[in-house]
């Protein structure tokens, strides 16, 4: 065994050794003249921690070394394990210039600090691509030879869209540079040359992220059909940056009132009389029939109302007399009988229709409707609020009155003067809340009778009310607060005291 040297299997141990219970690396680092120094390592240790035992090794800072495994720089964060495979890892090293290293770790800290570097340093490419890839900004501080390499320029643009705006004229009109950038961020267009501007391929690029990029577009792109068709078929572009000769393309701008009804106060004046294309506009906005001059036509102006009853603002005044177009309105939304004619606005019948479904769209009824007891009792029945918009002669009229308290206890709140002391009004609200005592005459709210009934309710209330607060006052004492505010309250707050 002597003779024939160390077995494989002794062979395999010198170079593999147990450390920590995981099986260790030896790897061998040799420089331009030769080994190094040999470093054992886990297999499961990155590069950055090949390059402190090479340091602590050598005496090499790990700042200035460049670590190649066969033909390949190797970054700090690669697997030991996956570089050596099988195979014994033998490492070569190669040392950087003390000031290459410095400026490393500098702009790795503050890559600002690139725009007091010397010369030599802002010409580095390596340490320029570090303080770019922390800080895109700091490209303005590279050397102008570095600026105008088209490799380094692809490569920082790459990294950083942002950089594009300190890279020479002539590389920011480079196709293949300028769609690197705005295929990261539509913003990176401001930047590009003005050759680039003009190119569809960069333009839709940018313009298939947000339609804010064509702001930026060229004129002559603004008047190419196709590319104008293309964004705004892709939702990206409105009719209002193609150019004018565009607006009467009735191909265009078919395609812009699809997405954009409201883009008819754009087009052409002749297409804003084309029957087909207000009514498609309107079916998307219904704000386009402002914009159009079919205000009269009875189906472009029923198709803005079925999508919008503010549409009907907008409607010719001849169909604001139409029944059934206001009727359409009104039955999404009450408000819609203000915009209706006055013959329409007096129509018994119509505002009947209208207050059941909402009651306060009594306020653009017709003055003697809103003194009509059938229709104001619609209106205060559907909502308490509308006797805001009753005539002051109903809110006067007993029977009414009566009429109305005995749906809601509002109704007290509304009422003249002179109904306040009447005692069946008063009863019948406080029988619904004892609230209503408040509104009552001074002669019924000393009316025993009244207050207790006003109490009782309160009772009734009380039992939904919750427990246990401490500064909550009953609804029985407030009965009795608003029908003799100060002795009540005095007589509550000593019997709280009694307890």
């Amino acid at each position: 065994q002597a003779c024939c040297g160390p077995s494989p299997l002794g062979r395999r141990r010198e170079r593999r050794r147990i450390v920590f219970g995981i099986m260790a690396f030896e790897v061998q680092v040799c420089g331009l003249a030769g080994l190094i120094c040999k470093v054992e390592v886990s297999p499961a240790c990155v590069v950055s921690e090949l390059r402190a035992r090479v340091a602590a090794a050598s005496g090499i800072r790990a700042e200035e070394q460049r670590l190649v495994v066969g033909v390949r720089e190797v970054g700090d964060g690669e697997c030991i394990g996956e570089l050596a495979g099988d195979r014994p890892l033998v490492v070569t090293l190669i040392r950087r210039p003390p000031l290459q290293a410095a400026w490393l770790s500098k702009v790795a800290e503050a890559p600002s600090s690139l725009a007091c570097a010397p010369d030599e340093i802002r010409g580095d490419q390596e340490v320029v691509l570090a303080a770019v890839e922390r800080n895109a900004d700091a490209f303005e501080y590279a050397s102008e030879e570095l600026r105008a390499d088209r490799e380094i320029v692809l490569s920082v643009v790459r990294r950083d869209w942002r950089a594009l705006q300190f890279a020479e004229a002539a590389l920011r009109d480079d196709r293949e540079v300028a769609l690197s950038a705005v295929r990261q961020d539509w913003a990176a267009l401001q930047f590009v040359g003005p050759a680039r501007c003009g190119d569809p391929e960069v333009v839709m690029a940018a313009v298939a992220q947000d339609w804010r990029a064509v702001l930026s577009v060229s004129d002559d792109l603004r008047s190419d059909r196709d590319f104008v068709l293309r964004s705004i078929r892709a939702g990206r572009c409105k009719l209002e940056f193609a150019a004018s000769h565009l607006r009467a393309d009735r191909v265009v701008v078919k395609a812009a009132l699809e997405f954009d009804g409201c883009s008819l106060q754009l087009v052409a004046a002749h297409m804003q009389s084309d029957k087909d294309l207000c009514t498609l506009a309107v079916k998307q906005h219904w704000w386009a029939l402002k914009f159009t001059r079919l205000q009269h036509d009875r189906d472009v102006v029923l198709a803005a109302v079925q999508q919008d009853w503010r549409a009907l603002e907008w409607a010719a005044p001849t169909l604001c007399a139409d029944q059934a177009l206001v009727l359409a309105a009104v039955r999404q939304d009450g408000r819609a009988l203000q915009f209706a004619s006055e013959s329409l606005r007096g129509d018994r019948c119509v505002v009947l229709v209208v207050v059941n479904a909402d009651g306060l769209a009594l306020q653009f009824a017709a003055q003697d409707l809103q003194a009509d007891r059938a229709v104001a009792l619609a209106a205060v029945r559907q909502d308490w609020n509308a006797h805001l918009h009753v005539s002051p002669s109903l809110l006067s009229d007993r029977e009414f009155v009566l009429d109305s308290v005995h749906h809601d206890w509002h109704t007290v709140r509304f009422m003249h003067a002179n109904l306040q002391g009447d005692r069946e009004i008063v009863l019948s609200a406080v029988r619904q809340n004892g609230c209503a005592l408040r509104f009552a005459s001074d002669g019924l709210r000393a009316d025993k009778e009244v207050v207790a009934c006003a109490v009782r309710r309160g009772q009734q209330r009380l039992r939904h009310l919750a427990l246990g607060r401490k500064h909550f006052v009953p609804q029985p004492a407030l009965a009795l607060a608003l029908a003799h505010p100060l002795g009540a309250i005095a007589d509550f707050r000593r019997s709280r005291r009694n307890r």
